[in-house]
C-alpha cells in the first residue's frame, strides 16, 4: 500500500500536545453532579464530559487516588453547547 496523498489544496491541522486540554478547560461549562455507574473510570468520565482526569480531580479534591466506585457522586462541568 502506498502513501496516502492529500489534494494540494487541502490543509490538515494537528493540535499540539496540551492544546485540546487547554481548549476543554477554557470552554464555557455548567456545573453539575455525575453519579458514577458500574464500569466507569475517571478516564471514561473525562471523555464523556470532554475534559481531563486532572480537571475532574481538581473539581473533586476529596477524591481518593485515581479510582471511582459505582454510586459515587462527582462534581463535573459539562459543556454549554
Amino acid at each position: 500500500m502506498g502513501p496516502c496523498r492529500l489534494p494540494t489544496d487541502s490543509r490538515t491541522t494537528v493540535a499540539q500536545s496540551g492544546q485540546l486540554a487547554e481548549a476543554a478547560a477554557t470552554s464555557p461549562r455548567i456545573k453539575t453532579t455525575y453519579e458514577v455507574k458500574p464500569g466507569d473510570t475517571l478516564t471514561s468520565i473525562a471523555k464523556l464530559f470532554r475534559t481531563t482526569v486532572a480537571s475532574i480531580k481538581s473539581w473533586n479534591p476529596r477524591l481518593p487516588g485515581n479510582h471511582v466506585t459505582s454510586g459515587q457522586r462527582l462534581t463535573v462541568y459539562r459543556l454549554t453547547n
